[in-house]
């Protein structure tokens, strides 16, 4: 699973997440796009307030755009894409007909707003769904998204100008992603399409060949690159109170550490950036994570089977347990715990069923 290599509007992490906390059943996406019209004028205001405390007119206007029109059903399929691609949704077209279906993470992202009083109708979003996207970042877009940390890591002395960021970070943006998806091409243990990949690095190649050559690269790289910068400066990866005052681009205390050495491995930067990622949000916003009283593993897997127990009924879905135990015990605890680690922690007062049909395991 993984985002499409070009696409246009999808900018709002906040409303990958609305499209997981509104889709409970296979729904068409007109039915879908009816829910969004119902709650388009909260979400014009929502936008309309978000960050106005920021000075820069500059990064005001990047900051609150990215909501479709009410009536606008090709931007909201084109969401419901990345939604998909993100893992939160399973996003399906036949024909003319596009779906969206419910999945494990979609009851998790469900569970979670129920227990952060989140409904997908702020663009500010509370620091568990902020750890969600990042996790699905990390998971399903890392050779993307982390491309573009580590350029920005890389330029960032030189002075990042907000008006000027794109064009500044696309040629060493354009050359990482190469490099990136040709090393997982050759790695035997490869979990991706190639053809897909391939695809993906002839699309790169091309607008690195017209970046340096200094033409302009294809509007299909633009609004790609647009939109993850829109993206890291929602989840606070890009340190938006220097945006303000500066109107330049540099990395938060977030991830600043975890790009500080330019020849690291990207896939050890994946390993290292969930944690201290989650110790940054826990600091700047103490009082939502306040409300979180587990201080066990044990508690908080209680915590997530309790929650998930209102969707699934008797039995629950093992990955949705584990995943949203690790969302809490990254808040918490502040580490990554291990698979196994969960499920021994389960099997200490439930029962754990394997399906020989191959659809996983399920917890009572």
């Amino acid at each position: 699973m993984a985002l499409p290599v070009t696409f246009g509007e999808p900018r709002r992490m906040s409303l990958f997440a609305y499209l997981a906390l509104r889709t409970h059943s296979v729904e068409s996406a007109a039915q879908l796009l009816q829910k969004f019209r119902d709650d388009h004028s909260i979400l014009e205001v929502a936008l309309h307030h978000y960050r106005v405390d920021c000075l820069s007119t500059q990064a005001r206007r990047i900051v609150q755009t990215g909501l479709p029109g009410p009536d606008s059903l090709g931007s909201f399929i084109s969401y419901g894409r990345g939604a998909h691609g993100l893992g939160l949704i399973i996003w399906e077209r036949r024909g003319r007909e596009v779906t969206f279906k419910p999945n494990w993470l979609t009851v998790v992202t469900q569970s979670l707003g129920r227990i952060f009083n989140y409904y997908g109708l702020s663009f500010e979003l509370p620091v568990c769904f902020k750890l969600l996207m990042a996790q699905q970042l990390v998971t399903n877009d890392w050779d993307m998204t982390g491309a573009v940390l580590s350029s920005i890591s890389k330029l960032e002395e030189k002075g990042l100008k907000v008006e000027k960021l794109a064009s500044q970070i696309a040629p060493d943006y354009a050359s990482k992603v190469i490099r990136n998806t040709l090393r997982r091409l050759e790695s035997p243990r490869r979990r991706f399409d190639a053809s897909s990949a391939s695809n993906r690095v002839h699309f790169f190649e091309k607008n690195f060949r017209l970046l340096r050559s200094g033409q302009p690269a294809t509007a299909g790289f633009r609004h790609q690159l647009e939109a993850r910068l829109q993206w890291l400066i929602d989840l606070k990866f890009i340190d938006f109170d220097y945006l303000c005052r500066e109107e330049k681009i540099r990395l938060s205390s977030a991830v600043r550490n975890s790009f500080r050495v330019d020849n690291r491995a990207l896939d050890r930067e994946r390993e290292d950036i969930l944690p201290e990622y989650a110790s940054f949000l826990r600091n700047d916003y103490e009082n939502e994570t306040a409300g979180i009283h587990s201080s066990s593993t044990e508690s908080m897997v209680e915590t997530s089977i309790s929650s998930l127990r209102d969707n699934y009924g008797k039995l629950i879905p093992a990955d949705a347990v584990i995943y949203m135990t690790r969302i809490l015990a990254l808040l918490t605890l502040n580490r990554r715990l291990e698979r196994n680690e969960i499920l021994e922690d389960i099997s200490r007062k439930h029962r754990v069923y394997r399906d020989l049909r191959g659809s996983g395991a399920f917890v009572e």
